[in-house]
This record gives structure tokens, C-alpha cells and sequence, in this order.
């Protein structure tokens, strides 16, 4: 789910992640259907920002211009029909789930789910 319009979207995606599908939300309803809210100041003054965005730089990564609402949270969800089996909803805008055990988290989800 992408804040920006499906052609910003397909720009991004096209030179990142070519298989990927996502779904534009610029209204941000489904943003705010699954809870996530805008960001206030702490969210842009926590220091794992300054963190992130050293180890982003190291690896060639820049910041473009911005698409959508800066302020708004990021969220990760895991659906399965029509439930939510697992979900990690930021606490700042550089928080991220441990990508190092997602798998099995998701795995482990989706196993609870049956």
C-alpha cells in the first residue's frame, strides 16, 4: 500500500521491486482502517532515525523527493480472508520489524491461523 498516485508507484516499484503489486491509497483510508495514525514530532526527532538514515546513505540510498503525507506511520500486515494475523505498526517513522525473523513470524502466523 503506497500513499502516492499508482503511476508515482509504478515508478518506484518498477526500478526496485518489478514483481511487486500494491495498491494506492492516497486518501489514506486504508491507512487509517488499520490504525495508522500521522506522526507527531517525536516520531521525527527519535534517534533511530539519525541511525537509519546513516546506514540508508552507506548503502546508496538518498532521499528523493517525498509522495503522499510525510507524517504518515508505516504498518506492516499479514491478512489471511478477511483477519489480520499479524501486524507491526511503527512507533516512529524509522522503526522497522526485524526483517532477520519475519519468516518465521510469519510463518509462525500463519500456522495459528488454521
Amino acid at each position: 500500500m503506497v500513499q502516492g498516485s499508482p503511476a508515482a508507484s509504478r515508478v518506484f516499484f518498477d526500478s526496485h521491486w518489478p514483481e511487486a503489486r500494491a495498491v494506492s491509497d492516497e486518501q489514506r483510508t486504508i491507512y487509517d482502517a488499520f490504525g495508522l495514525a500521522l506522526g507527531g514530532g517525536g516520531s521525527f526527532l527519535h534517534p533511530g532515525i539519525i541511525w537509519r538514515g546513516v546506514q540508508a546513505l552507506l548503502q546508496g540510498h538518498f532521499t528523493g523527493r517525498p509522495h503522499g503525507n510525510v507524517r504518515q506511520m508505516p504498518g506492516m500486515f499479514l491478512l489471511r480472508e478477511q483477519s489480520i494475523v499479524w501486524a507491526f505498526r511503527s512507533r516512529h517513522i524509522a522503526d522497522q520489524p526485524d526483517y532477520g525473523t519475519l519468516g518465521q513470524i510469519l510463518r509462525s502466523a500463519l500456522a495459528g491461523a488454521n
